[in-house]
């Protein structure tokens, strides 16, 4: 009897920390009612609308996901920020036709071959990789551009991605896909950058092992979101991670800020990490007091980027902060994932190494 009142207090604390959005989805064209996906951006709360267009979801008081409507044959609707309210009326526009193969450039590369390079930046080659399927690679569409040495992906339906080591499918709403090669390849050592951009909704497949327990802990503490979540935290020093510029190891301190801010940390630099710079051009060698009279002249400071070192895993990733400031939610997720860039390991984490927003370590 006492574990059926923790329970039934358990669900009232939820229910008192969730925020109810209603709403109806309808055709911008025509005001119709339209089947839709009605869903919180990297986390596993979905809805459905019904025949009449209408929904109801229920999402975190502290949420700072988006709100996202997906709909076959039309464009997705996003809301920041979302809040309660019994009202809210959203009409999608019909998307554009996207030709399912560009004919120009079209026998430059085998689709087998696009769709292997496409895997490669998309679902990565980490071990959960390894057991990682795509359920529906017909809906994906491959350009590569010889113009530019660009390879391109597009799908009009959600990518259904099947992950066996953490027990999730993710509907991947695929947005932007692009990969810079060096020259006309596909070959992954020689790609100068790449970038994708979606919504995705996570759902559980099944009840999770505890292999798959163990698989989701050891991907959380080996992610970029772990390694913020113990910087905001003031944890770096218990964690298995080591902030370092140039090398050496630094103090959390001497370079950023840390404030709460709206249920989350601010995150600021307050020193960026820089090295030594000397500009030898036009330097004449006439004796050893003209070296150092001109070296001492050009020495500037360059900027670099910050390394966080895994103790553990002994890996190495590069920070580039794109903002002076950026938000950090509770847990280490970076409110926009775009305020930082990263090379090295979390650079190679793709779509088999993510986490929901919602998942607790």
């Amino acid at each position: 009897m006492r574990h059926f009142y923790v329970l039934i207090i358990c669900f009232l604390s939820v229910l008192a920390n969730a925020q109810i959005i209603k709403g109806i989805v309808v055709s911008a064209d025509n005001g119709k009612p339209v089947a839709a996906s009605v869903f919180i951006d990297n986390t596993t709360i979905a809805t459905e609308t019904d025949a009449m267009g209408n929904f109801q979801i229920n999402i975190p008081a502290n949420n700072k996901n988006q709100l996202v409507v997906s709909a076959f044959g039309y464009e997705y609707f996003v809301i920041s920020n979302p809040t309660a309210t019994s009202d809210l009326q959203i009409k999608l526009k019909p998307e554009e036709t996207v030709l399912d193969e560009l004919v120009i450039d079209k026998n430059v590369f085998t689709r087998k071959e696009m769709l292997k390079a496409f895997k490669h930046f998309f679902i990565g080659n980490t071990k959960n990789a390894k057991r990682t399927k795509i359920e529906n690679e017909k809906d994906l569409v491959f350009y590569f551009d010889t113009k530019t040495n660009q390879l391109f992906a597009h799908s009009d339906k959600p990518i259904i991605i099947h992950n066996e080591n953490l027990g999730y499918t993710i509907n991947f709403h695929l947005d932007t896909f692009q990969v810079q090669f060096n020259y006309q390849t596909l070959d992954p050592k020689n790609y100068i950058n790449s970038n994708y951009f979606g919504y995705s909704l996570f759902s559980e497949n099944g009840t999770p092992s505890k292999k798959v327990i163990a698989n989701r802990a050891e991907t959380y503490s080996n992610s970029s979101t772990a390694f913020f979540n113990d910087l905001i935290t003031d944890n770096l020093e218990n964690s298995d991670y080591l902030l370092a510029v140039s090398g050496l190891g630094v103090n959390v301190e001497e370079y950023f800020k840390v404030e709460p801010e709206n249920d989350g940390y601010k995150l600021c630099i307050i020193k960026m990490p820089t090295r030594k710079k000397v500009d030898l051009s036009g330097l004449v060698l006439k004796g050893s007091s003209t070296l150092k009279s001109k070296l001492e002249k050009n020495i500037d400071e360059a900027k670099i980027p910050f390394v966080v070192f895994n103790k553990e895993t002994k890996e190495q990733s590069q920070l580039y902060f794109q903002q002076e400031c950026v938000l950090i939610q509770k847990g280490g997720h970076l409110v926009n994932p775009n305020d930082v860039f990263f090379s090295g390991y979390f650079a190679d984490l793709k779509t088999a190494n993510m986490l929901p927003i919602d998942y607790v370590a």
